[in-house]
């Protein structure tokens, strides 16, 4: 494990009764988590491997289909929402970005990026961009599989972004 964590802070919760927002998918869930922290995650995976047992992430449930559903353990994310720097600081980010897209960060581009913890609603996502005189871009057509508007990934999301 690349960053091994010793101590969980979050909201462990055994048995839980979890259901999707329309309601035709529900169940108990063996183990569910509510990291505060990335740290707390990885404290989660390290139990899990040592254990295990299988870790299934889930955001606020919208979703129609059983995806949710895990005879194991389940890590709600939504309290991941931390903006990450590391990777656009001046300090750190050119050696961990392409040279490319260090240009961009880095230089008179408008084009930025912007690195956010999965569980960060599209709203909250909005309002920081806009301290940061910063917005979405937009392909101007609705493509689910390709759609801005949706939770990604267990950990961290990056977003393209105009100044």
């Amino acid at each position: 494990m690349p960053c091994p964590s010793d101590a969980y802070e979050g909201s462990p919760d055994n048995d839980r009764y979890w259901h999707n927002w329309l309601g035709n998918i529900s169940y108990f869930v063996p183990s569910y988590f509510q990291p505060a922290s990335r740290r707390d995650l990885v404290w989660i995976l390290q139990q899990a491997e040592a254990q295990n047992v299988r870790v299934k992430a889930v955001g606020r449930g919208w979703s129609f289909e059983d995806c949710a559903v895990s005879q194991d353990w389940v890590v709600d994310i939504g309290r991941l929402a931390n903006t990450i720097f590391f990777l656009t600081h001046p300090a750190t980010g050119p050696t961990l970005l392409s040279p490319t897209w260090a240009a961009r960060q880095f230089g008179p581009s408008n084009e930025k990026l912007y690195h956010v913890e999965a569980g960060i609603t599209i709203f909250e996502l909005n309002k920081r961009l806009h301290t940061e005189q910063l917005a979405m871009l937009t392909r101007g057509r609705h493509s689910p599989a390709r759609s801005p508007h949706r939770r990604t990934g267990p950990i961290s999301i990056s977003h393209r972004c105009r100044a």
